[in-house]
């Protein structure tokens, strides 16, 4: 099916883009630069540019939009007289923004007018902080806090362990899909990688990939000078330690990329720069991308998706682009084309569809969360008798909050196992819709639901045991459903009963 329709191309030309020249005021005093543009008004947060050089000047800052929306973004602005480099530059991110690779590109053709002179300027997504400070410098990390910090969890723990894997995953990700293009990045370093948090669990944590000024196609071998040393030890340093009469590998553009990653996946499980590695460690997996032959020759293999990436994605629990995860099918074709071509959501690109493709407009899951998930399950303890824990939805703590909204997220999922599917109210034939489920259908989502709600509760660190404590995470259902009591089972039933109401408060209809 087609996009939203209500939805603008943001594929960007560089033909026909235009921004008009906007004067502002140079970051002298205490004033900080801000202009106006298309995209919406930029405001430097700091008097100095954080990167300053006869070519271009960048600075950190917010950009915010004309709805109130305020996002982290950087500006760029070209002081060279020469247009070639920015010329380049705006080649190089227009092809990755239609690749999705490196960040989010919010204004890419125009000018602003600095000094009373105008200079060409770039708004683009402040991926957040370089890798290497956070991995070897303990540099804080942007974006929503986790609990216990802002910085990347110790070595050797789980939430270590699952931010590693997400980082390499995203890396991994963007760089399969320069490599399906036939594009090589040839400097994939943690030097050459942001991240930023979008949430507050470790999956939630966003890598992008950066600097794309090297790169080229697969005849490109010279080696960049900031890549020496990485280079040297995988080529050279490295394969000598263990095979002493090892010739040194001119490396192709393939490969470098490809050896880059084995680096990056020790330096990120290790801590320690790539100078510290083993031949073994730089071999991971059951079929390596990367490893050294009987005589110390390198040996290479390209990136497979469906073995290298989907099996991350799904370790990470990232949200699959399909039709039991949707209440719109058209959001996915938009978000395969424009936000996740991989085929997974992550939290940034959960942010971004919703920024993007109106998505809570579509389904505004936390308002229905409150208005009917939550609603219906207060109405039942009312009418037992029960005393609810919490008296409102927003008393409850951030994680049963989010328990609501997943379980309105799931109701897609759930239609889907029983061989239905959504639709909005205004399109399609009436005489299709479902207003009611059978007893038998109700028990069949009431055990779904009960299972959802096990494994995001065992997800989240909860363990089964009596009395319920919310604060030790202690809960008596988190058993299988056919050992729960009669009046469990039966908050299970009404959430599956009040699935159809939920459905037509967001404009849905479930039809068969």
């Amino acid at each position: 099916m087609g996009q939203p329709t209500d939805m603008q191309d943001r594929r960007i030309s560089t033909e026909t883009a235009t921004l008009p020249n906007v004067v502002a005021p140079a970051c002298t005093g205490s004033s900080c630069l801000s202009f106006a543009t298309n995209a919406g008004t930029f405001d430097a947060s700091s008097l100095k540019p954080m990167v300053s050089s006869d070519r271009k000047h960048v600075y950190r800052g917010v950009l915010t939009q004309s709805d109130g929306t305020h996002l982290p973004c950087v500006a760029v602005l070209f002081t060279a007289s020469d247009g070639s480099f920015y010329a380049a530059e705006v080649s190089s991110l227009a092809r990755n923004q239609l690749l999705c690779v490196g960040p989010d590109i919010y204004e890419l053709v125009g000018t602003v007018m600095v000094d009373g002179r105008s200079l060409p300027c770039i708004l683009e997504e402040d991926a957040g902080v370089n890798l290497e400070d956070a991995l070897f410098r303990n540099a804080p990390i942007p974006g929503a806090a986790k609990a216990d910090g802002a910085r990347l969890s110790p070595l050797g723990t789980p939430e270590r362990a699952i931010e590693n894997k997400k980082i390499f995953y995203d890396i991994l990700d963007q760089v399969e899909r320069l490599h399906t293009h036939g594009l090589y990045h040839r400097d994939i370093r943690a030097a050459n990688i942001c991240v930023r948090r979008f949430g507050q669990l470790p999956q939630d944590i966003h890598a992008t990939l950066i600097d794309h000024e090297l790169v080229t196609d697969y005849t490109g071998s010279d080696i960049p000078a900031s890549a020496e040393r990485y280079s040297r030890s995988l080529f050279s340093d490295i394969p000598r330690l263990r095979y002493p009469d090892a010739r040194v590998t001119r490396p192709t553009s393939l490969m470098r990329d490809v050896g880059y990653l084995a680096a990056l996946h020790f330096e990120l499980e290790r801590g320690a720069s790539i100078e510290r590695a083993s031949a073994a460690e730089l071999t991971f997996g059951a079929r390596p991308l990367f490893q050294y032959g009987a005589h110390g020759e390198v040996v290479i293999r390209r990136i497979d998706r469906a073995e290298d990436l989907d099996p991350l994605a799904q370790e990470l629990d990232l949200t699959p682009l399909d039709a039991s995860h949707f209440f719109d099918i058209r959001l996915i074709a938009y978000a395969r084309e424009r936000v996740a071509p991989g085929g997974y959501l992550d939290a940034r690109a959960d942010a971004m569809l919703r920024r993007n493709a109106s998505f809570l407009l579509q389904a505004p899951i936390d308002e229905l969360a409150r208005t009917a998930s939550y609603q219906a399950w207060l109405e039942e303890c009312r009418r037992i008798g029960r005393t609810p824990e919490y008296g409102s939805f927003d008393e409850q703590p951030e994680v049963l909050r989010q328990s609501n909204a997943d379980q309105v997220r799931d109701i897609p999922a759930k239609l889907y196992a029983l061989g239905y599917r959504l639709e909005r109210l205004d399109d399609g034939a009436s005489h299709e819709r479902v207003e009611e489920f059978t007893p038998e259908e109700i028990e069949e989502l009431a055990f779904l639901e009960h299972r959802r709600w096990c494994n995001e509760r065992l997800r989240h660190g909860w363990i089964p045991g009596s009395p319920r404590d919310d604060v030790r995470r202690i809960h008596p259902d988190l058993v299988p459903y056919g050992e729960l009591s009669e009046q469990s089972r039966e908050y299970d039933r009404v959430a599956a009963r009040t699935i159809i109401r939920i459905l037509k408060q967001a404009g849905f209809a479930v039809v068969r």
